[in-house]
Order: C-alpha cells, then structure tokens, then sequence
C-alpha cells in the first residue's frame, strides 16, 4: 500500500528551532512497508542501505543480522557462535559499495560480507597496540569500515603519557578521532569531538559518579553511526536572539565539507519535562549510597529545550537534522552536501528514521507491541 503524506506547516507542529523564514516543505510518499509482523525487529539501534537498495538491521539478542530486500522479503546473516561469519553481539553495520561490514565487539572482530551478504572475511580489532610505550594509544574503539579498508577509531591515552605529535592541543576527556589501518598503523588524523559540558563528576569517598545538567544541549555526532563521513552539531548560543546551532561535516580524509551556523528561537522547557528529570533523579538518589547522594550536585538546569534532538549523515553527505516540535510526529530539516537548506519533512510518531539520502529515506515503524518493521519513503520537492 501506498500512502502519501503532505508536509504542511501547522500551528502544532511548530520546531523549536524555528526561525524567521519558514523552510520549504517536501513531500515524502511511503513506497515499502514490512510489517512488524513480518519483519519481527527488536530494540533496532543501527540501520545500513546499500546502493542496491538492501537493508541490514543488526539484532543483538538474537546474535544476527537481518536484510531486507529493496523490494521487500527478509533473510538472515549469520548466526550465533563464534566461528566466520558468526556473532556474539553485532552492533554497528554499514556498506562501503555493496560490501557489508560489521563489528561485534564481544570477539572483537570486523566481518566483510560480499554484494550477496555472504560472508567473505573477517579480522580482528586493534584493540590495544600501546600498551607497552607511552607515546601511543591504550587502546582504540573502532567505529567505522572506510573506503580503502581503513578504519575511524577513537584513540584512547594514558592521562599524563607523553603525546605523538598527531595528537597534540586535544583537550583531556575529548574524544579524537583518527583513521587508522586495520593493523593499528596511524593514518590520519580526522578530528576531535570535545568534552561534553552537560556532564559533571563528582567523587566521594568510594567512588566517583556523573550527573546530568537539565535541558543542557549536549553535543550530537554522527561517529558512531557506521557512515563514511561524521556530522556534528554544537550549540553556540542557547538563549535570546542570538541563540544559534553549528553543523559541521568532515568527511573520510579529515576534510571539513561544510560548517554552517543556524539560529533558531529558544522554546521554554516545559514544567512535564522538569517533573519527568526530577523523578529519575529521586530515583537515582534512593538507589545511591549516603556519602554519594551527600556528593552529587545538584545543577541548575538550562531554560530552554535542546533545539535538535537527532542527527543524521546520509551517504550523499546530506544531513537531516531532527527538530523537538510542539505537536505530533517529527520535523527533520533537510540540508545538501554543501550545508544548503533543502526544506523539511514531517513523518508520523510511530516512525523514526534511521538513515536517509536525498531523495530517500528509510526507517522502522513500531507497533503497539514494540515490535518493530521497516519503511522507505521517496522525498519529493
């Protein structure tokens, strides 16, 4: 069945990112649906499509991988176990052409599977290469396959270790991000996401811990996604007329794409929203030891909601920004590879995307039950 969903402005469904000239709105016509029923997905994290039109979902407590045909139709990759081409927890997934990959990090291992999602090869992580010298990392948490065969990793050092030269002016607890090849070998340097400021640590006695600051807008990246390039977005100014967010894409090389500045109005956040935060903290402290909750701040939250709540990296290097809105369903703003506005799509609440290109985007739509099925929808203009 084919439904077709107009994208009209409406005073319920007002982004929180609104800004003065209102975005041009798209179109997008559902043109594949497997059902919940059919499609039998659980606790879906990461989503992967190939040229082809292929859809690979991981599923981890079943220890597999599950495809779906650009036409439809399910079958399974792998197994459980730990021998070629079998997983013990497969997380991310993505395609470099029509090769699929795919990290378990319970074997530490990196599976290569061919255009038929057979299974072609696999090798294991570098984990931890460093661990006898100083000057090189402790370890490092690969993220992605890239084009070529290399990896993108995190590159984790010792606090007070001396530094290669690669790595200098990154600030403690930043996250860089480099490109390695899948021995270990450095490459390239491709950019470091900085320490979260919306998270506070605190130590007493026995221990140490981390608190939340409320509505404080933390920084999102795409690193983790399985995508060739990583787009991030960091607020630049949260309140008043000057309140504006960042996006920044760097592709597989290092090189930035594009960095654009978008100002939004900062929408108040809500006394529901406050309750809901005060509750899990009430929760957190009961279940804490004395000399913890005695220990653990109490920040002062921020006024205003986050203006974006998810972002996307489409293959194309479109990125697709999640607006918080008032009403209904999700507002994504559709930007080009150059950081161009495209205009924005609404879809209903029951779907969320998972991946997107212009043109195109692919996401599950969940059931009553929880139980979850995948949809493609085609993006007019």
């Amino acid at each position: 069945m084919i439904a077709r969903l107009a994208v009209a402005a409406c005073a319920l469904a007002q982004p929180l990112g609104a800004i003065a000239q209102a975005p041009k709105t798209l179109t997008i016509t559902r043109d594949l649906l497997i059902s919940p029923e059919e499609a039998d997905l659980a606790s879906v994290q990461y989503m992967a499509v190939s040229p082809r039109g292929q859809i690979v979902v991981p599923q981890r407590k079943q220890k597999l991988l599950k495809a779906f045909g650009p036409n439809g139709g399910v079958s399974i990759i792998g197994r459980s176990g730990g021998g070629p081409g079998e997983f013990q927890n497969p997380t991310r997934i993505g395609f470099i052409g029509d090769s699929l990959w795919a990290l378990d990090p319970s074997l530490s291992r990196v599976s290569i599977f061919g255009p038929d999602l057979k299974y072609v090869r696999g090798f294991p992580e570098p984990l931890s290469l460093g661990l006898g010298r100083n000057d090189l990392p402790i370890a490092y948490s690969t993220q992605a396959v890239l084009p070529g065969g290399d990896l993108r990793a995190i590159a984790s050092f010792r606090p007070t270790s001396p530094r290669p030269s690669w790595a200098a002016g990154v600030d403690s607890g930043a996250a860089l991000i480099v490109r390695i090849a899948p021995s270990g070998e450095f490459k390239k340097r491709l950019l470091a996401r900085p320490l979260d400021k919306c998270i506070v640590e605190y130590r007493y006695a026995k221990g140490s811990g981390t608190t939340g600051i409320p509505f404080c807008p933390s920084p999102l990246s795409t690193d983790w996604d399985g995508g060739t390039g990583v787009a991030s977005v960091d607020v630049e100014v949260s309140e008043g007329k000057a309140a504006r967010y960042r996006v920044t894409v760097v592709d597989d090389q290092g090189v930035t794409r594009f960095s654009r500045s978008i100002g939004y109005v900062p929408v108040p956040a809500t006394k529901g929203a406050a309750d809901s935060l005060a509750a899990i903290r009430a929760m957190i402290i009961k279940d804490s030891p004395p000399d913890a909750v005695a220990a653990m701040p109490n920040p002062k939250p921020y006024p205003n909601f986050p203006p974006i709540r998810r972002v996307i990296l489409g293959r194309d290097y479109s990125v697709w920004l999640e607006e918080r809105i008032l009403g209904p369903g999700h507002r994504w703003l559709v930007l080009d590879p150059k950081g161009v506005t495209v205009g924005v799509v609404i879809v209903p609440n029951e779907i969320t995307l998972r991946a997107a290109e212009l043109g195109t985007v692919w996401g599950t739509i969940t059931d009553a039950d929880d139980v979850q099925g995948v949809v493609r929808y085609r993006v007019g203009r």
